[in-house]
């Protein structure tokens, strides 16, 4: 059983909430051209980022450790290498803090974009056998369609429920 963490270290942060504690642990980062950057022009998002002593527009990739009831689940498996060189952290960073791989039980992807999957890929090609062997593997939405599909039912029967309470008054 692996047990929760106690100390603080580079890379990695942990946040206790009631018995159960989640760690964030870095797979690296990202930089990004401006042109993803909406209702400011460029130039001002420029000097904003230069002022603040940012090299770019970064975006740190992490996965995120829980720790619950002798259990651990590795949420997200970050970009590996895929995306950027920057990437691939994941693995040093959980043995920087002390985690085995064996002992996480489950891998959940929130959804299969490769800045939060592709890291999976890329531990299996290195390793050729499964860095988790004990774990098992889930995503919590088959794709973005579904999700979105589910988002605007929500928004339909909430603005459908407000039209009929306007209309009772």
């Amino acid at each position: 059983m692996q047990e929760a963490p106690a100390i603080q270290i580079p890379g990695v942060y942990h946040r206790c909430v009631g018995d159960i504690t989640i760690t964030a642990i870095s797979d690296g980062f990202l930089d990004g051209n401006l042109d993803a950057m909406k209702n400011i022009p460029q130039e001002e998002a420029r000097q904003i980022l230069t002022e603040n002593f940012r090299p770019a527009r970064r975006t740190a990739v992490n996965c995120f450790l829980i720790y619950s009831k002798g259990r651990v689940a590795l949420v997200e498996t970050g970009c590996g290498t895929y995306m950027a060189a920057t990437g691939g952290k994941l693995m040093q960073n959980l043995e920087a803090a002390g985690v085995d791989p064996k002992a996480i039980d489950t891998v959940i992807l929130t959804h299969m974009h490769p800045d939060h999957s592709a890291g999976l890929t890329d531990m299996i090609r290195a390793s050729s056998i499964s860095p988790m062997p004990n774990s098992s593997c889930t995503r919590t939405s088959r794709n973005i369609g579904s999700t979105m599909q589910r988002w605007r039912a929500a928004t339909s029967a909430r603005r459908s429920c407000s039209s009929r309470l306007a209309a009772s008054r």
